[in-house]
């Protein structure tokens, strides 16, 4: 996938931990519109350092439109809301 493919593009970020926060603002870097989520509650986040572009939301990952995922690497395979997504055909990054 190049810079170009990412421009405009909706990507979903799960996990707001740091390597979460980094990638969200290295796809904001690149054009994309990236929504960062975490199971945790908003005010929960450490999000001092998120790029002001990039979309956070707590209680739960979501998707909002999106159809590419960057997963956070704590997040096991065989979690059921991932393998969910992957069936409806979001391909991950």
């Amino acid at each position: 996938m190049t810079p170009d493919t990412l421009r405009n593009r909706r990507v979903a970020v799960w996990g707001a931990g740091r390597s979460g926060v980094a990638a969200a603002n290295l796809l904001a870097d690149l054009g994309a519109r990236p929504v960062l989520s975490d199971s945790r509650p908003l005010d929960a986040l450490a999000l001092d350092a998120l790029d002001d572009r990039v979309e956070a939301r707590g209680g739960g990952n979501v998707l909002d439109g999106a159809d590419l995922l960057v997963p956070s690497p704590g997040l096991s395979p065989h979690n059921p809301a991932l393998r969910a997504v992957l069936a409806e055909g979001v391909t991950l990054m």
